[in-house]
């Protein structure tokens, strides 16, 4: 999850969801889902890790 200064002001932030076979360059995954703008970014995000853990 990453939030920018803007999206902080706002109260919103950015998904970013890989998968091991997505690859990953340099700590980073090469390719992924990115949601954009989500509101209360951090609570949609520990819903989203509860799933997987499922």
């Amino acid at each position: 999850m990453r939030r920018g200064i803007i999206q902080r002001k706002y109260g919103l932030g950015t998904i970013f969801l890989a998968t091991p076979a997505t690859g990953f360059q340099q700590g980073r995954a090469m390719s992924g889902i990115r949601i954009r703008d989500v509101e209360e970014p951090e609570k949609v995000y520990e819903a989203v890790q509860k799933l997987i853990e499922k």
